[in-house]
């Protein structure tokens, strides 16, 4: 397996050379409770994400087909503007720090909040991923995702 140092050396080459991008720097991002990990590429121009998720154990393609599925549908997903499936690097659009956690005030809870669920009721609707169907989001469902 490789190391964690030498998938980032990689992901920065990656990030020169494939993407056409100069004058990177990259900076940690929290990541989420897997093997994928999250980076902030600034460049002079722009800042993107970049997801590091090592295959085998990882998977960035259900991830492209899902961001595009919401973005059909008019939901908001990170554009997806280079990839390497089979190495899982991604190059995403970067949303920001801000959540909607820390937007939540009594003027704007009712908006914030009726945008969600106008968006969970989008997302319920999609049922099917690049001709695949999507699995039902169970208690047991949840249960393995956080175990």
């Amino acid at each position: 397996m490789e190391s964690i140092d030498s998938r980032k050396i990689e992901l920065l080459d990656w990030l020169l050379s494939a993407c056409g991008l100069h004058s990177v720097s990259i900076l940690p991002m929290l990541g989420d409770a897997s093997l994928r990990r999250y980076f902030r590429v600034i460049t002079p121009d722009a800042s993107y994400v970049a997801m590091d998720a090592p295959p085998p154990q990882e998977n960035v393609a259900p991830f492209v087909a899902i961001a595009k599925a919401f973005c059909s549908k008019g939901l908001s997903a990170p554009e997806i503007f280079s990839a390497d499936l089979p190495r899982g690097y991604l190059l995403i659009s970067d949303f920001g720090d801000l959540t909607y956690l820390n937007s939540l005030n009594p003027e704007n809870a009712d908006l914030l909040y009726g945008r969600a669920l106008e968006a969970l009721a989008v997302m319920q609707e999609i049922k099917n991923v690049s001709g695949r169907p999507l699995p039902p989001f169970t208690r047991e469902f949840m249960r393995t995702e956080w175990a």
